[in-house]
């Protein structure tokens, strides 16, 4: 079975590179940020990338919603700042 995906709340400046880090290494990451095409964005990216990322067999999924990621990962990071 494959292994649940490492959830990321936040896709600001350190938590898309930590999510773009985890999927270069074979993660499935889900990603949710409060405005939706920052996390839209690092998944684009992250799927434009050469082929040497997908031979790990990693990726970047984005969420609609927070609980999203809460429900489907066993581990969770949040990179949220405090407005």
């Amino acid at each position: 079975a494959a292994a649940a995906p490492i959830g990321f709340l936040g896709a600001g400046i350190m938590g898309a590179a930590m999510a773009r880090t985890l999927a270069r290494a074979g993660a499935h990451v889900m990603l949710w940020n409060r405005s939706a095409d920052k996390a839209q964005r690092v998944s684009d990216v992250f799927a434009s990338c050469d082929d040497a990322f997908a031979k790990n067999g990693g990726r970047v999924s984005v969420a609609t919603c927070a609980s999203d990621v809460g429900e489907a990962c066993d581990v969770t990071f949040a990179m949220l700042s405090d407005p």
